[in-house]
């Protein structure tokens, strides 16, 4: 990818690959769902599958409800999961070159540089 291009966070990718499994839905999954998405999204982006131990690490992070949901929004949002994996090329992001015109969504982010760590 281009440098300077658009970067996405890690729960981000997790909450599109909801969308484009639920259009429709609320953003709200069950932990079983999270789980499929998570292990779904880690895949892609490193080419491995994740960890048991790291996959419920990641359930833990996103904080389940008294019913076991999970707010995918709130999940896309968390600081740690960024600083944790280090955000990726947005592959839903136009071109870099400067493009005429307004964009169509304010510019997300803000909070740390994000640092690519290991996972595993």
């Amino acid at each position: 990818a281009a440098p300077g291009g658009a970067r996405v966070g890690f729960g981000q990718l997790v909450l599109r690959a909801h969308r484009e499994d639920r259009p429709s839905g609320t953003g709200h999954v069950d932990e079983l769902d999270l789980r499929t998405l998570v292990a779904r999204v880690h895949e892609n982006a490193f080419g491995e599958p994740v960890s048991e131990t790291h996959l419920s690490a990641l359930v833990a992070m996103a904080q389940p409800d008294r019913r076991g949901m999970v707010d995918l929004v709130a999940f896309s949002k968390l600081q740690a999961l960024d600083m944790h994996f280090g955000t990726f090329p947005d592959p839903e992001a136009p071109d870099p070159t400067p493009a005429a015109g307004g964009d169509d969504g304010a510019a997300g982010g803000g909070g740390q540089d994000a640092r690519p760590t290991a996972s595993g």
